[in-house]
């Protein structure tokens, strides 16, 4: 079994107003990620808050993905991906770790990330695009003590780089895994790219 988590606790400073609730497609950008996980072999996990937690959990009501809320989420990301992991059922053999501002990853992509992880290729599952390093981060639940107890300083950055051999690169063919929405410029480029495709900004994986 593998849970999602979702990060959607900071507080958009550079964006200017909270990103994840911007719209995007028929829906939001938070929006768009819980239905494409919903969609996929994943279907459940959940979103950690942080800054206007009611008005995210409530685009989670009636999901299969639940709030977790994180008090100390201005302590950076890595609190935020412990919290996540502290509220994942514990028959949960792998977490994929999804960055709340990239509404452009699909479920072509999570479903590719889940079955390379259930082949045994990797037990550290990163997408890739042109040689660069994406999201979401796919990885195994041993690790999970590890997390919560260490890489204060470099968060899961660290952790790759401690078991770089085990990292198993997943090529994908859209640059949507690099590509996370800081700025209003990052969105307006986003929106564009949206709709032009017609569909998002998806990869196929073929």
């Amino acid at each position: 079994m593998i849970s999602a988590i979702v990060l959607a606790a900071g507080e958009s400073r550079r964006m200017g107003r909270q990103k994840v609730l911007l719209p995007f497609g028929d829906s939001t950008v938070l929006e768009e990620i819980v239905t494409a996980i919903e969609e996929s072999k994943i279907g459940s996990g959940v979103v950690v808050t942080g800054h206007q937690p009611e008005r995210v959990a409530q685009l989670l009501a009636g999901r299969s993905l639940s709030a977790i809320h994180n008090p100390a989420y201005s302590e950076g990301m890595l609190s935020s991906i412990r919290a996540g992991l502290r509220g994942l059922p514990k028959q949960a053999q792998g977490v994929m770790l999804f960055l709340g501002d990239q509404p452009q990853v699909d479920v072509p992509l999570i479903d590719h990330l889940c079955e390379t992880f259930q082949s045994g290729s990797g037990q550290l599952c990163v997408p890739t695009f042109g040689g660069r390093r994406g999201h979401p981060l796919l990885f195994d639940r041993s690790y999970e003590d590890e997390i919560l107890n260490g890489f204060d300083e470099v968060g899961l950055r660290g952790l790759l780089q401690r078991y770089e051999a085990r990292v198993c690169p997943v090529p994908w063919d859209n640059e949507g895994v690099l590509v996370d929405l800081d700025t209003p410029e990052d969105y307006a480029r986003a929106l564009e790219q949206s709709r032009i495709s017609g569909e998002g900004l998806v990869g196929t994986g073929e």
